[in-house]
């Protein structure tokens, strides 16, 4: 099987991702996993078999093929099983020792402590390569850093799962990342013990991560140039001002400060260039000493996905020139992403992951096409066409995926390209300048002022470029199906340029079709639903009716509006119009807040949402029916009181309802046959009529 010449991987990568998405039902299934390990390894058994006695004979030449997705498949499903850490279901005092994976220091004074405990003094809950979570209120003692030891005592918590419809599941995240539960600990329950462990190579990545910001620091970097340049350069995003990473995001350039194939490419020529003077191309140690610098350098910025799918790139990329062999560059990322995904499967759930490779596949398919649309004789227009192309390219394969999983597009992304991306390559030679020659002032601090200068020239043009009107669309959203018809419309397009045949006219026709018909389904669908939503947002609360795609949106005042938008922008973007959205504030519970009675009609159904404050000495005037109340009150006395001037079939208890009286509410709905919905407990309420 010739790597460099064929295309095998593609239906190998398939059947492996096939086995990683099937193995999310399989997980804490004992006897699958025995099942699945036994078939592996019987596959595998075949395998061997047929290629040791059978291979000569070329009518049996599909069982090779066929063996070897069944034994990937099965492989997908048992790296999925046992990549999935404890599942923590209660809470759990526990004192634990273990190593600091890393280390963010958060706003109003938080620490974010990512470990992985070592010694945990009841182990029959956990596994050893578990993470917890651990935040921390107030400033750390010293000596407690990314690769040291610490020992922890608290408790335990399990990872919140999301209950908002189609909200980002940030405790699924959490747990496809490794993480078992989560601790919240002040200072003093985090004891520094790193002087009773021995060397961990988590050091070496620190120590250098702490010289380059010292030596940029040095250099006379401000605070927002410094925590670009950490992003940019070493994957550290946790610095970035929220506001600064939002004009990045809004613009299109947020690509820029996660480390990518981008920034390892302009390494890669570096590095390249400089071993040319000493080495011929195809000498062996040229490959070797590339290889080292980028296994390096991806090992100090966290072998992210992007990271290490461009190593992995330029590495057999590098072995293909080595050993003079013809590179197939679909071949090379099916490779990459194959290797990938066995060193770590959950690396299938990563957006990172699919963009990364998607751009990649988008470039090598697109760019030679759109670059050839037009010729240039000016040197500069020549370059800014092939920008252009390259951006475009790369859009072609990440649009859809982007849409449907962020619901969000930059508008004027090729703005942001066009003037940010010939920024990116000069950054990072200053910045090494600046690391090389730290010992020498005068020299770095010259190139430490450049470089301060380029990186506030890229946040003032990602300001101009966000403030644009209409510059950053929100409002989007496809469904699967869409999402799969725009890429067959992508392929066939692709393919129809290479072989323009009536057969594939035919097959783009169809594609197209597919998408205008699914398109005019999600309008319909919008057009025709009914909702009410009552949302789980903590100790606050929010409620959506949408008829017709129309939107009332009531809610608490003191909810902030990113915890209202995190909680329910994904939902109304698939069943809502934006464009007709109308809002009503309600004043907080406090004392003094009158008891306020706020009829809706949805479709014939009547819904009653009842805010304020009621207390003994009220009194309720009037009557009221409706089939579901909505409890946003805090009652401070007997239920009785409040609900014997009202009948109802349904009560929605949301979050703002202490405890204590939703159990006293609970009671006395059981009393009269009233079911409860509690959203505290049950999570969000949904319901379409």
């Amino acid at each position: 099987m010739n790597l460099f010449r064929y295309q095998p991987f593609s239906r190998l990568l398939i059947a492996l991702i096939a086995g990683i998405y099937a193995g999310e039902f399989f997980t804490g299934l004992q006897f699958y996993q025995l099942f699945l390990s036994f078939s592996a390894l019987a596959f595998a058994g075949c395998f061997v078999l047929w290629y040791s006695w059978w291979y000569r004979s070329y009518k049996y030449r599909w069982l090779s093929g066929t063996f070897l997705m069944l034994f990937l498949f099965n492989s997908g499903i048992l790296l999925n099983i046992n990549s999935q850490p404890s599942v923590i279901e209660n809470p759990v005092d526990v004192q634990a020792n273990g190593r600091v994976m890393s280390l963010e220091k958060r706003p109003n004074h938080w620490v974010r402590i990512v470990m992985k405990p070592d010694i945990v003094d009841d182990l029959s809950c956990f596994s050893r390569g578990d993470k917890w979570m651990i935040m921390v209120k107030g400033p750390l003692k010293e000596g407690v850093y990314a690769g040291g030891v610490i020992g922890v005592s608290g408790t335990l918590m399990p990872l919140q799962e999301s209950t908002n419809p189609y909200a980002f599941n940030y405790g699924q995240y959490l747990r496809r990342n490794g993480f078992s539960g989560q601790m919240f600990l002040d200072a003093n329950d985090v004891l520094n013990i790193s002087a009773r462990k021995g060397f961990s190579p988590m050091l070496i990545s620190q120590k250098v991560r702490a010289y380059a910001l010292q030596s940029f620091s040095q250099s006379g970097l401000d605070d927002d140039a410094l925590s670009i340049i950490n992003a940019l350069l070493l994957g550290d995003r946790a610095g970035v001002d929220r506001d600064v990473n939002e004009k990045f995001v809004r613009s299109g350039a947020v690509h820029i400060l996660a480390v990518s194939g981008l920034h390892v490419g302009i390494i890669y020529l570096m590095l390249n260039y400089l071993l040319s003077l000493f080495f011929k191309p195809v000498h062996p140690a040229r490959f070797i000493i590339s290889s080292i610098v980028l296994v390096a350098y991806a090992f100090i910025t966290g072998f992210s996905p992007s990271v290490s799918r461009a190593v992995l790139m330029f590495i057999i990329l590098q072995a293909g020139k080595l050993f003079r062999r013809d590179v197939n560059m679909y071949n090379l990322l099916c490779v990459s992403a194959t290797l990938l995904l066995l060193i770590n499967p959950m690396f299938l759930f990563h957006a990172g992951f699919w963009l990364s490779h998607m751009a990649v596949a988008g470039i090598v398919a697109f760019y030679p096409i759109i670059n050839g649309m037009l010729t240039f004789r000016f040197v500069g227009w020549r370059w800014a066409w092939s920008i252009i192309s390259v951006s475009v390219a790369a859009q072609i394969t990440t649009f859809p995926f982007s849409i449907y999983t962020f619901g969000a597009f930059p508008v004027y992304f090729l703005l942001a390209n066009l003037f940010i991306l010939p920024v990116v390559a000069p950054v990072l030679i200053l910045a090494f300048v600046v690391l090389i020659f730290s010992w020498v002032p005068f020299i770095a601090q010259m190139a430490g002022g450049a470089l301060n200068d380029l990186i506030l020239f890229m946040i003032e043009m990602v300001s101009y470029i966000q403030g644009i009107s209409g510059a950053y669309r929100s409002d989007l959203w496809i469904s699967w199906p869409m999402l799969v018809a725009l890429y067959l419309f992508v392929i066939m397009l692709y393919q129809l340029y290479q072989v323009p045949r009536g057969s594939k006219w035919v097959l783009t026709t169809v594609s197209l079709v597919m998408i205008l018909l699914f398109a005019n389904v999600q309008q319909m669908g919008k057009l025709n639903g009914n909702y009410a939503v009552v949302y789980d947002v903590g100790r606050n609360w929010m409620v959506d009716f949408v008829s017709a795609g129309e939107v009332l949106n009531l809610k608490q005042e003191s909810l902030d509006e990113r915890s209202a938008s995190f909680a329910r922008d994904a939902l109304m973007r698939r069943i809502s119009l934006r464009n007709s959205e109308n809002s009503m504030l309600f004043a907080a519970n406090d004392e003094g807040t009158p008891l306020k009675f706020t009829p809706v009609n949805l479709n014939g159904v009547q819904y009653l949402i009842i805010s304020g404050r009621f207390t003994s000495g009220m009194e309720v005037s009037g009557s009221y029916y409706a089939d579901v109340v909505v409890l946003a009150a805090t009652i401070i006395g007997e239920p009785v009181r409040l609900f014997d001037r009202i009948t109802c079939h349904n009560v929605v208890v949301t979050g703002s309802v202490p405890a204590w009286m939703a159990d006293r509410i609970g009671e006395y709905m059981a009393e009269n046959n009233i079911d409860v919905h509690f959203i505290r407990t049950q999570g969000a309420y949904v319901a379409r009529h």
